[in-house]
């Protein structure tokens, strides 16, 4: 009797092989698409003046970077406050000057073919914010004042008054338009006269001092807030530390993994990053009641033991948003500032996931350690009155 005939590959091997190949072309696209990410060349060995060759970049520009760190004292906070009315007031009426306001730093940009009036543009906008500073810093106490009626903006006030800043607080723009900014010029191609020329411009401008490992010892304040929540504010100095780069984003993420398994639908949770010098990590917690030092405790010991396969998820979570923000001129820009005011790699994709990968449990939870542990932390509880 003959055997059936069947065929070595029948439709379920084809469908799979054909999986197999679209996941495989996937993979590679991914790489090669990392593979063109260009990274910003550094210009004589000048760390903070770099050119970026971008074949689609429609029109040759340079991007300025100044260093715009949150300021802590009352005086300081307030006035940043109106500096950065001021400047986003201004920026709306700028012409070839282009400006963009961000958490730690003003970024500027100019067209090549204009380098000639950068000279006279930045003069321009240092003298318009001056003027348009008064108004602002009325503004300023008026905003500041309503702002602190929520319990969470008042505890991150008083948060700012416990963390030590040796950096100059910058609050007018003749401060910061004295400091040098990181240079980055977009081009398709490498002009070394221009470099040469922004080189000479900026490199006699000093640089921004600031104090990246600043010491803060264990704190606790409490306050009484109108609020009918209690609200408990757990922080850290992300600097005091040598921690290695991505430490901080990486312990963020896995704490919000967690959280939702810790606390009911009474209490709502909050996580704040702050770069700059300090710098803070912080937990806002708002209930019926502040956590007693006892449930701060048991929060800590929660965490003292890690899952590392939540990391790895984290870590390929960060990876991810890595690749997203460098496929993005702006992100690139951004990152190469990040090199100078914080010391970080540049990180381009495979050096970031080398960052990644290089990071273990052990400094993860020293960092979750320095933000839970009571015996460590900065401590804000907000009752009401």
């Amino acid at each position: 009797m003959e055997s059936e005939y069947k065929p070595l590959f029948n439709r379920t091997y084809l469908k799979i092989l054909l999986w197999l190949v679209a996941v495989a072309i996937v993979l590679l696209s991914a790489l090669n698409q990392q593979n063109r990410i260009a990274s910003p060349e550094p210009f004589q060995e000048q760390p903070w003046l770099a050119s970026l060759e971008d074949e689609q970049a429609t029109q040759a520009r340079i991007y300025l970077t100044y260093a715009l760190p949150p300021a802590y004292n009352p005086t300081a906070q307030l006035r940043q406050r109106a500096l950065r009315d001021a400047l986003t007031q201004v920026l709306q009426r700028a012409d070839q000057l282009q400006g963009q306001l961000f958490a730690d730093r003003l970024q500027l940009s100019i067209a090549v073919q204009d380098i000639d009036q950068l000279d006279t543009q930045l003069q321009r906008l240092a003298e318009s914010v001056t003027r348009a500073l008064p108004d602002a810093l009325s503004r300023a106490q008026a905003t500041q004042y309503l702002e602190t009626q929520a319990s969470e903006a008042f505890a991150l006030y008083n948060l700012k008054l416990q963390l030590a800043n040796s950096g100059p607080a910058i609050t007018d723009s003749v401060q910061l338009f004295n400091y040098r900014p990181t240079v980055l010029v977009v081009a398709q191609q490498q002009d070394q006269t221009l470099l040469k020329r922004l080189q000479q411009r900026f490199d006699s401008s000093p640089i921004y001092g600031e104090s990246r490992h600043a010491t803060t010892a264990a704190t606790q304040v409490v306050l009484q807030h109108r609020d009918r929540k209690a609200l408990t504010l757990l922080a850290a100095d992300i600097h005091s530390a040598t921690a290695p780069p991505l430490v901080w984003p990486l312990a963020l993420r896995y704490l919000q993994q967690e959280l939702p398994t810790l606390f009911s639908g009474a209490v709502t949770y909050r996580l704040v990053l702050t770069p700059g010098a300090p710098g803070f990590a912080a937990l806002v917690l708002s209930a019926d009641s502040s956590l007693s030092r006892e449930q701060q405790r048991k929060l800590w010991e929660h965490f003292e033991a890690l899952s590392t396969s939540q990391l790895e998820v984290g870590k390929a979570q960060l990876a991810k948003l890595n690749d997203r923000q460098l496929s993005e001129l702006e992100g690139r820009v951004a990152r190469f500032a990040a090199t100078q005011f914080y010391g970080q790699p540049l990180n381009l994709p495979v050096a970031f996931r080398d960052t990644l990968a290089a990071i273990d449990t052990a400094q993860v939870q020293q960092a979750l350690q320095r933000l839970l542990d009571p015996n460590q932390n900065i401590r804000i509880l907000v009752e009401p009155q």
